[in-house]
């Protein structure tokens, strides 16, 4: 089983925009490739148990149900939106035949970006 996964639009231009920039500035069609498998690896680990991934460091997110996942220099930054299990009796039930829940991955920034900083003061 594993969580479903959605993408917000801010999310898919991050990507878009990072691969442009390491293929088309950097001139690395190498990177963009090592860029997406790392991400396709990171959003493994997040469809099957994302609740065992960190918090972010920033408190006021973290707050807000804010993780993060790594994808070699970036960060995806999603939330648990949607539990689909139920626990009745220490049994898992009402278990969806194609999912445990729903996450959503709303951004994805460099490692050396202040992301809180981005987040906080989207308009």
């Amino acid at each position: 089983m594993a969580y479903e996964i959605d993408w917000s639009a801010e999310a898919l231009l991050d990507l878009t925009d990072t691969v442009s920039y390491l293929v088309n500035v950097l001139g690395s069609r190498q990177a963009g490739a090592s860029f997406k498998t790392k991400v396709n690896a990171a959003m493994k680990i997040v469809a099957s148990r994302p609740l065992a991934l960190p918090r972010v460091s920033d408190a006021y997110l973290a707050r807000r149900g804010y993780r993060r996942a790594v994808a070699g220099d970036y960060l995806l930054l999603f939330r648990v939106i949607e539990e689909r299990a139920s626990i009745v009796n220490g049994e898992v039930e009402d278990r969806g035949e194609k999912d445990d829940g729903l996450v959503r991955v709303l951004r994805v920034f460099h490692a050396g970006q202040d992301y809180p900083s981005v987040i906080r003061h989207r308009p």
